[in-house]
């Protein structure tokens, strides 16, 4: 089971004659797919009864994330087209968490052709999947859940969501890697603006230790822009190329030998 990682809280509300390896009474730490060792309970006193009590939690993504702030993001469209690009600060219900704290939420919003390929803007693991909603009608806010979208978690632990997916066009199932440029799915029939809508979402897991609640943090991130790292600029329109020095960025040496041959 590739399910991506995830964070992970373990405590003892009681432990008897028993002592945590990892040295106090509570363990937060990120596992990922298959087994893996957290601490070791040894007794303090041998040959004595031992008892304890756990309680535990998890929640996706990393317990200390660190953005890899080298990293290009690819535009999600076909290159050599223009389209336009906005900052989205609209149907900010990326999750919808009770016991979450969020800080500032943007997107970023694309307006493409109808049932126009999108392009995954870097590589990863599919964590989420839904593509089974009707995208024929109009969406508004009463039917806001209802649309089709796929999550992609980066090797750093960020989250790429992109939202407003034709039905049944998603091609990468839950538990499979996609690279950086690799077709995901088509672009569903909500007209928005200057074209049809194609939300995208970059957000990493924040834990709050004190309060054991996660939330989200947004970012924007850096495109190749006429030569330059640089942020868009909302409303305007873009016009890229996808190289193969982005394609291949985050390749391992052998990867990339293997790309080019």
């Amino acid at each position: 089971d590739n399910s991506g990682k995830y964070i992970i809280r373990v405590k003892f509300p009681r432990l008897v004659n028993l002592r945590a390896s990892s040295g106090t009474n509570e363990y937060i730490g990120t596992i990922g797919s298959g087994r893996t060792r957290l601490f070791t309970l040894r007794p303090l006193i041998p040959n004595r009864p031992i008892d304890y009590r756990y309680e535990f939690s998890t929640h996706r993504g990393c317990h200390r994330v660190k953005l890899n702030k080298e990293i290009t993001y690819l535009f999600p469209y076909k290159s050599n087209e223009e389209r336009y690009v906005y900052n989205d600060t609209s149907f900010n219900q990326l999750y919808q968490v009770s016991d979450s704290f969020q800080k500032s939420t943007e997107g970023l919003s694309f307006m493409l052709n109808l049932d126009e390929v999108v392009y995954s803007m870097r590589q990863g693991l599919v964590i989420e999947v839904k593509d089974s909603f009707d995208d024929t009608e109009p969406i508004d806010s009463l039917r806001l859940k209802q649309k089709n979208y796929l999550t992609i978690q980066h090797d750093d632990c960020s989250f790429a969501k992109y939202e407003f997916l034709k039905k049944e066009s998603v091609i990468p199932k839950v538990g499979e890697r996609v690279g950086a440029g690799e077709v995901i799915a088509n672009v569903s029939a909500y007209e928005y603006d200057k074209g049809y809508r194609l939300k995208n979402t970059l957000y990493f897991i924040e834990y709050d230790r004190s309060s054991a609640k996660v939330g989200f943090s947004y970012f924007q991130p850096n495109f190749l822009i006429k030569g330059e790292r640089q942020k868009i600029e909302s409303g305007r329109l873009y016009q890229f190329d996808h190289s193969v020095e982005l394609i291949i960025q985050e390749l391992s040496k052998k990867q990339k030998k293997r790309f080019r041959n």
